[in-house]
């Protein structure tokens, strides 16, 4: 697919051979629901061409692989398709931030835009969570190597009393 389009390297087959797609309604009718819940929706037809690919691939539980360029709107291109297949999805991200866009922005959009039920988990390594057991061995015996790392142990005690999920990003806001 020429231009701005998503590069189908292999839709809904395993042979590599790239497949026309045909759902309609997974790409410009669903692509189109995301003028009714989002004011500066700009249309992009190689989202449109993604949605499709997606579709299909979740139609005949086949495989895909898309390569397309910033802008091109990947993230709601498979969320849609995905929410409409109404099965578990999983998705890895690479960075904390496109997760965080993700989970916070694209994932609610996705949702309104499809009037799909459906819900989200967010799950990181366990580096990004509060051990309780650590901070309390912590608390039993502070080798704090300088004094300006008190506040922020008194402040992590006290965030750790009223968090409830121990996410460490909760820290930075």
């Amino acid at each position: 697919i020429p231009g701005d389009a998503p590069e189908l390297i292999a839709a809904a087959g395993c042979d590599g051979a790239a497949r026309p797609a045909g759902n309609a309604y997974a790409s410009s009718a669903v692509m189109n629901l995301l003028q009714h819940v989002h004011e500066r929706y700009e249309h992009r037809p190689g989202q449109d061409s993604m949605a499709e690919a997606v579709a299909r691939a979740f139609a005949t539980k086949g495989q895909l692989v898309v390569e397309a360029g910033t802008g091109t709107g990947k993230t709601l291109a498979y969320l849609i398709p995905a929410l409409q297949a109404r099965g578990p999805v999983i998705v890895s991200t690479g960075t904390k931030a496109l997760q965080a866009q993700l989970f916070d922005r694209e994932a609610p959009l996705s949702i309104a835009a499809t009037n799909v039920a459906a819900t989200f988990s967010l799950l990181k390594g366990r580096e990004n969570y509060l051990c309780k057991k650590r901070l309390a061995e912590l608390s039993q015996d502070p080798r704090l190597e300088w004094a300006a790392e008190i506040p922020v142990f008194h402040a992590m005690e006290r965030w750790a009393h009223r968090t409830e999920r121990g996410d460490r990003a909760e820290l930075d806001s």
